[in-house]
């Protein structure tokens, strides 16, 4: 190991004590190398890229530390070498440690690839990667580029209230590109940075539609306990200070994504499907329809009973019926359209008799 390599090993090692940062979904400045990821990075498919968040904690991550060593966790081996231990500050030796491994493989490696690892107890767990964003990091170092291309990956999926969205990433990363797909019409924003280092750089910026059809957890609402915030001093908007050349298409006038950002040159940008609430007074029904043939990809918020709140903010009330987002699911993720009748039959009985209920719901398309 070279002297570079120990001074980065022991900055990792630094990164580690505490574990228990809000994120959400798969795939984290100031100035960095350089160096873009070579051909081998990434996964050629970008129909792969294709994805959606919900992860709610990082397992290793604080604003003073980083992922470590200390963890189980190095940049210098393979994830499918001995890393993410289990030993007591392992990875693996607790759910919300394996959770971050999941994440980090399905962002690190392409679809098809899988390692198999252990927790304290020697039971074994696979985890499946997806859009790779570091490919090398299966069997060798991951580094510079490759850590600053997962960390953003695990920045993009990142959803303070723990819930799924269905997500599509772009990126300048080959094999990703700038792609499309009418499903997922709203640019949240781009995200960038280094979650190996101590301190961590976890930054983002605000895309066209950061406030459009905003859900839980995401840009556009009131995040709290998320690891990156803007750059200071940086103008709110991607538009204003990352980099896009002409290469990259427009859409409204907006760059699609950003090949560079602050000196980042590894940034993910995040488009993600529309948002469609709905609510219902006790006695009727609900309706949602999704445009453009796309269907109903997930249930952010359903709730029977007292909720309240807005589009994009519903909360539940004192009186809810655990049944509600199963039985909104159950009606409607995989349809164009559907109705829900808002009454104690359709949720298994009364969350609180005697008090007038209402159905609050909020689904996305894709």
């Amino acid at each position: 190991m070279t002297a570079v390599d120990r001074a980065n090993a022991r900055s990792m090692a630094a990164w580690a004590a505490a574990l228990a940062l809000v994120l959400g979904g798969c795939s984290a400045g100031s100035a960095f190398p350089q160096d873009l990821a070579t051909d081998d990075d990434i996964d050629p498919s970008h129909e792969m890229l294709v994805s959606d968040n919900g992860l709610s904690t990082i397992n290793g991550l604080s604003t003073m530390n980083g992922l470590s060593t200390m963890n189980g966790l190095s940049t210098m081996n393979g994830l499918a070498s001995a890393n993410t231990a289990a030993g007591i500050n392992g990875l693996m030796s607790t759910s919300v440690g394996r959770t971050t491994v999941s994440y980090l493989v399905k962002c690190a490696l392409p679809a098809g690839h899988t390692i198999t690892k252990q927790d304290q107890t020697g039971k074994y767990y696979t985890f499946s990667g997806s859009l790779g964003f570091g490919a090398m990091w299966e069997s060798g170092r991951c580094d510079a580029p490759c850590q600053r291309y997962v960390s953003a990956c695990i920045m993009a999926h990142i959803n303070s209230a723990g819930v799924h969205v269905p997500l599509w990433i772009v990126s300048d990363a080959r094999g990703v590109g700038y792609n499309l797909d009418a499903r997922y019409p709203l640019q949240e924003g781009t995200f960038f940075g280094n979650i190996f280092v101590s301190p961590p750089l976890t930054y983002y910026c605000n895309g066209r539609d950061w406030d459009r059809g905003v859900v839980p957890g995401r840009l556009g609402v009131n995040q709290s306990n998320v690891p990156y915030k803007e750059i200071d001093g940086a103008p709110h908007l991607c538009k204003d200070f990352c980099d896009a050349p002409s290469t990259i298409p427009r859409q409204g006038g907006w760059p699609v994504g950003y090949s560079a950002c602050w000196g980042n040159l590894q940034t993910v940008t995040v488009w993600r499907a529309p948002s469609t609430c709905a609510t219902a007074r006790e006695s009727s029904s609900l309706s949602f329809a999704c445009a453009n043939g796309a269907t109903i990809k997930s249930v952010v918020f359903a709730s029977y009973g007292t909720p309240g709140g807005i589009c994009g903010s519903f909360t539940k009330g004192t009186c809810h019926a655990s049944s509600s987002a199963s039985v909104v699911a159950s009606r409607c993720v995989g349809k164009q359209s559907c109705s829900v009748s808002a009454d104690s039959v359709t949720f298994g009985g009364d969350p609180c008799s005697g008090t007038a209920k209402r159905l609050y719901a909020q689904v996305t398309c894709g």
